[in-house]
């Protein structure tokens, strides 16, 4: 019969760590790329049988830590592999909240990576893991074609998988019979891109009933950063159509899907 201490089956069967966090102790890890709120980092191993895709990661670096999620994660070639990362926040275009963390060309001291819901000091905050646009002045398009509205309602959907919100107040003027106007979310500034992301509302009198559509939440699979626009067209009867964000606030939200 063999016997065994106590310390050493715990060992067995608990984790190296009681905080939630792996070292990655082999190879050296070093800064390669910003597009802000994205970050890659080099690995000098393959480290992809320990760490993948929606892993929590902390960088020791500057003398503090920074917390990310995984986003991708390239092959081991040449001696490298690319890890790309999200920091949180926006990349601050149109005034969308800036990174929260974000890699700079500093020496790395150190990797840790965590598949726990809260590894100690990461934080779970949404609103850290979210990319939000909000408006409160309206803008109006007399197009009979799918056109964007304004550039300023342009937002950067950055690599990863992500919780889609679009928010707004919606209004079109009618020119009689059959009106209509049409909103949408959309990668395409011509149509758009996401059913689940368009608005419509209409009056047909014809047929005596009135339509109105609000776009629903999606998920949305990112495989690169992408510019979405706000795009918006009439029907040949009406006379315009307007997202008024001074009836309600119009927002556009990215929340991080790993959370």
């Amino acid at each position: 019969m063999t016997f065994y201490s106590i310390s050493s089956v715990y060992s067995k069967i608990l984790p190296a760590t009681v905080n939630g966090w792996n070292e990655l102790t082999t190879g050296t890890f070093t800064y390669s790329s910003t597009d802000a709120p994205t970050y890659v980092i080099n690995s000098s191993t393959d480290i992809s049988s320990e760490v993948d895709v929606g892993c929590k990661l902390r960088i020791y670096q500057s003398g503090s830590y920074k917390y990310f999620f995984v986003t991708a994660i390239g092959a081991f070639t040449g001696g490298v592999q690319l890890i790309t990362l999200y920091g949180g926040g926006g990349d601050g275009t149109n005034g969308v909240n800036n990174p929260v963390y974000s890699v700079t060309s500093a020496s790395i001291a150190s990797v840790d990576y965590s598949r726990d819901k809260k590894p100690l000091g990461f934080p779970i905050d949404p609103t850290t893991w979210t990319y939000n646009l909000t408006k409160s002045v309206a803008y109006s398009t007399a197009s009979t074609t799918y056109v964007e509205l304004d550039p300023a309602l342009q937002t950067r959907m950055p690599i990863g998988s992500w919780s889609v919100e679009f928010s707004l107040s919606t209004y079109y003027g009618s020119g009689g019979s059959d009106s209509a106007g049409f909103i949408a979310l959309s990668s395409s500034t011509s149509a758009p891109s996401t059913k689940e992301l368009l608005c419509s509302e209409g009056l047909y009198t014809g047929a005596a009933f009135v339509v109105n559509t609000k776009p629903m939440p999606c998920y949305i699979e990112n495989p690169s950063k992408t510019t979405y626009y706000v795009i918006a067209k009439r029907s040949a009867s009406s006379t315009i159509v307007q997202v008024d964000g001074s009836v309600r606030t119009t927002y556009i939200k990215y929340k991080c899907a790993y959370l």
